[in-house]
């Protein structure tokens, strides 16, 4: 977790095995204009990145091409989870989810993403980076 360009802590988090990826996805939080004891959710999914669909399409016309020649059929790639499944597969411990309710305020971000912390910059002084490539 971070706030402010700063470390606050890391936690380990369970995602429940499945057969498809679970996407990236920016889930940003407002606190309701009428009561401030009301939070509100919006959510951006964004897509496969271009190499991933482009591979989708190149094992779709392979498969194809083996059911022509009658070979072994091979499965096509999942596709992403959606953002509620995304969010139903990860499992977070009690006491991070209070010290993350506590510090959320409006503007604040949760990102689940399968590309990690490594795949982007977020090193010592940044914010959390998620790649659009």
């Amino acid at each position: 977790m971070r706030q402010n360009f700063s470390a606050l802590f890391d936690v380990p988090v369970t995602i429940a095995p499945s057969d498809r990826p679970l996407g990236t996805h920016v889930f940003t939080v407002r606190v309701d204009k009428d009561d401030a004891s009301i939070l509100r959710w919006s959510v951006v999914s964004l897509p496969a990145p271009a190499r991933h669909v482009e591979r989708h399409y190149e094992d779709e016309r392979a498969l194809r091409r083996r059911k022509i020649a009658g070979a072994v059929e091979v499965k096509a790639l999942p596709v992403a989870n959606s953002p509620a499944e995304a969010l139903d597969r990860l499992t977070i411990p009690a006491d991070a989810m209070a010290r993350i309710t506590e510090a959320l305020s409006t503007g604040g971000s949760i990102i689940v993403s399968d590309q990690g912390i490594t795949a982007g910059e977020t090193g010592e002084g940044t914010d959390f980076i998620v790649s659009l490539r």
